[in-house]
């Protein structure tokens, strides 16, 4: 994991134009820094030789500032690179497992197969996910969503079939409005005349809520 941070080369030239040594501690050289602190304050006794350090500690703090943030981009780029890299293998490895999906099943037939009440269908519904997760073909996306779709519904329709079977066995029909279940004796009744009387239909409706029970 990448640990240097961005530095500011004019923050660490300023820093030890006021205290030598002071950016080399910003660009985190605390023992060079203190030791540029305390060579560069005894030269001043001297005078030119501690102007001198003094202009070499600014200089360095500045050139190594540069040189960390230079490292920076370095690892980035490194780590681009390798995601990159990474992100390509991952796709070439996608698109080798698809091809063999689609090689060894046909399309239309795991569509086909799902619908069906079967053993078969859940691995195809399996298969058909995978080749989902897998491919970027629009057109295969959509033949599988709609087709998954469909099974979802189908299974809701026979569940609410077998539902109403057996409460239909037990006296009861089930109001979706209502979210629960009315006694057949209890429904309102009311006759609706077709063609001047010709044509009846006898309607039930839920007497808690009025909603339509007639094909239940």
């Amino acid at each position: 994991m990448n640990t240097i941070q961005r530095k500011k080369p004019a923050v660490a030239a300023l820093l030890s134009l006021v205290l030598p040594g002071a950016g080399q501690m910003y660009n985190g050289q605390i023992g060079i820094g203190l030791l540029c602190m305390i060579l560069t304050i005894g030269l001043y006794f001297t005078i030119v030789l501690g102007l001198i350090l003094h202009i070499f500690v600014i200089n360095d703090a500045y050139k190594y500032a540069k040189k960390l943030n230079k490292q920076m981009e370095q690892a980035e780029e490194e780590a681009r690179r390798k995601e990159e890299e990474r992100r390509r293998k991952k796709e070439e490895a996608s698109k080798k497992e698809l091809d063999g999906y689609l090689q060894s099943f046909s399309l239309p037939l795991l569509i086909q197969k799902i619908h069906d009440d079967t053993p078969e269908s859940d691995k195809a519904k399996q298969t058909l996910e995978k080749i989902l997760a897998l491919t970027t073909d629009q057109n295969i996306k959509s033949q599988i969503q709609d087709a998954l779709e469909n099974m979802v519904k189908q299974k809701e329709r026979k569940k609410e079939e077998q539902r109403n079977k057996e409460l239909r066995e037990q006296g009861l029909v089930y109001c979706d409005k209502c979210k629960g279940t009315v006694a057949r004796q209890e429904l309102r009744k009311e006759i609706e005349d077709f063609d001047d009387g010709w044509q009846r239909i006898e309607h039930s409706y839920c007497p808690k809520c009025g909603n339509d029970l007639t094909w239940k």
